[in-house]
Order: C-alpha cells, then structure tokens, then sequence
C-alpha cells in the first residue's frame, strides 16, 4: 500500500469540519486500513495556563485555513536541514547518522 499524496503542511491551521475543532497541524499518521489521521494543537491553553492536548481526527475531515505562519516555517525549514538523505541505511552504523 502507497503512502496517499497529503494535500496539507505541517503546521498549516486547520479545523476539523465535523467537530469544528481547529488547531495546527502537528502530526499526521498513515494507517494500514487507510484510516488516515491528523493531529490537532490548539493554541490557546487550558484554564490553568498549560497546554492542551492535540486532538485527532480523519485526514478527510481537516480543513486548512491558513498555511504555516512564519515562526513555524522557520521550525520547519531548521528540522528539514537536520534530516539525513534516505539511503536505506538504519542504525548507528549508518554514516549519515549524526548528533543533533
């Protein structure tokens, strides 16, 4: 089974249609059954000051409302630089395995 083609971005803002529930995109996980799901991150926090947990939902139930703001493409431009090339090696033994 091929990995579906995502039509968002981590870190897009997005809400979940059926719910209404809107957060930034965090995470997204492909399941065997097909059953693609998307994670949630509010950004407001709960009534004693900490951070809400993130809410999962059907990838065909999100919605995008804007892409990732400036402050998140930065995150996101830091973490693609840290990424290996896939050479199909795993492990320590690997070269391009690095401490980051």
């Amino acid at each position: 089974m091929q990995q579906p083609q995502m039509k968002i971005e981590l870190g897009s803002y997005a809400k979940d249609v059926i719910t209404g529930f809107e957060g930034i995109i965090m995470s997204y996980t492909f399941h065997l059954t097909g059953c693609d799901m998307v994670a949630l991150k509010p950004r407001d926090l709960d009534k004693d000051g900490k951070v809400k947990d993130a809410f999962w939902c059907d990838y065909t139930r999100v919605e995008v409302i804007s892409g990732p703001p400036p402050e998140i493409q930065k995150v996101l431009a830091a973490a693609a630089a840290q990424q290996p090339t896939d050479t199909g090696c795993t492990g320590e033994e690997c070269p391009e395995t690095r401490e980051v």
